[in-house]
Protein backbone atom coordinates (compact mmCIF):
# COMPACT_ATOMS: atom_id res chain seq x y z
CA UNK A 1 0.00 0.00 0.00
CA UNK A 2 1.20 3.77 -0.86
CA UNK A 3 0.30 6.17 1.44
CA UNK A 4 0.23 9.63 -0.40
CA UNK A 5 0.42 11.63 2.37
CA UNK A 6 2.41 10.11 5.39
CA UNK A 7 2.00 11.37 8.94
CA UNK A 8 4.88 12.37 10.73
CA UNK A 9 5.12 9.67 13.71
CA UNK A 10 6.45 12.12 16.18
CA UNK A 11 3.76 15.20 15.85
CA UNK A 12 3.27 16.42 19.11
CA UNK A 13 -0.15 18.02 21.31
CA UNK A 14 0.13 20.89 22.73
CA UNK A 15 1.85 19.55 25.64
CA UNK A 16 4.24 18.17 23.51
CA UNK A 17 3.03 14.41 24.14
CA UNK A 18 3.73 11.90 21.13
CA UNK A 19 1.29 9.58 20.16
CA UNK A 20 4.29 6.96 21.59
CA UNK A 21 3.29 9.08 24.80
CA UNK A 22 -0.56 8.23 24.59
CA UNK A 23 -0.62 4.66 23.99
CA UNK A 24 2.35 3.88 26.10
CA UNK A 25 0.60 5.22 28.97
CA UNK A 26 -2.95 3.84 28.00
CA UNK A 27 -0.80 0.00 27.90
CA UNK A 28 -1.26 -0.42 24.03
CA UNK A 29 1.57 -2.66 23.49
CA UNK A 30 0.45 -3.34 19.36
CA UNK A 31 0.21 0.34 18.96
CA UNK A 32 3.18 0.94 21.11
CA UNK A 33 5.00 -1.41 18.96
CA UNK A 34 3.83 -0.02 15.35
CA UNK A 35 4.34 3.28 16.42
CA UNK A 36 8.37 2.05 17.25
CA UNK A 37 8.96 0.21 13.83
CA UNK A 38 7.74 3.43 12.32
CA UNK A 39 10.48 5.27 13.77
CA UNK A 40 9.04 7.23 16.85
CA UNK A 41 11.51 8.84 18.83
CA UNK A 42 11.41 7.21 22.41
CA UNK A 43 13.68 10.08 23.71
CA UNK A 44 11.08 12.93 23.01
CA UNK A 45 9.77 14.98 26.36
CA UNK A 46 6.84 16.29 27.14
CA UNK A 47 6.13 20.28 28.19
CA UNK A 48 6.92 18.21 31.62
CA UNK A 49 9.76 16.94 31.17
CA UNK A 50 8.13 13.70 30.52
CA UNK A 51 9.31 10.74 28.29
CA UNK A 52 7.97 7.58 26.82
CA UNK A 53 10.06 5.99 29.47
CA UNK A 54 8.52 7.68 32.53
CA UNK A 55 5.24 6.42 30.99
CA UNK A 56 6.11 2.72 30.17
CA UNK A 57 6.95 2.30 34.10
CA UNK A 58 4.02 4.63 35.68
CA UNK A 59 1.25 4.47 33.16
CA UNK A 60 -2.17 3.40 33.38
CA UNK A 61 -1.54 -0.52 32.28
CA UNK A 62 0.79 -2.69 33.93
CA UNK A 63 1.14 -4.57 30.74
CA UNK A 64 3.24 -2.10 29.01
CA UNK A 65 6.18 -1.65 31.80
CA UNK A 66 6.82 -5.70 32.02
CA UNK A 67 6.64 -5.40 27.62
CA UNK A 68 9.51 -2.26 27.92
CA UNK A 69 11.51 -3.95 30.94
CA UNK A 70 11.53 -7.05 29.17
CA UNK A 71 15.12 -8.45 27.42
CA UNK A 72 15.18 -6.52 24.36
CA UNK A 73 12.58 -5.03 24.42
CA UNK A 74 12.65 -1.55 22.36
CA UNK A 75 12.47 0.79 25.85
CA UNK A 76 14.81 -1.54 27.99
CA UNK A 77 17.26 -1.25 24.84
CA UNK A 78 17.05 2.45 24.96
CA UNK A 79 17.97 2.88 28.35
CA UNK A 80 20.42 0.26 28.88
CA UNK A 81 22.19 1.50 25.12
CA UNK A 82 21.80 -2.18 23.85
Amino acid sequence: MHIANPIEVDATNEDKETALMYVVRQGNVAMAEMLLKAGSNLQAFDNNGDNVIKWACFGQDATIGMWSAKDNGPVHNCVTGT
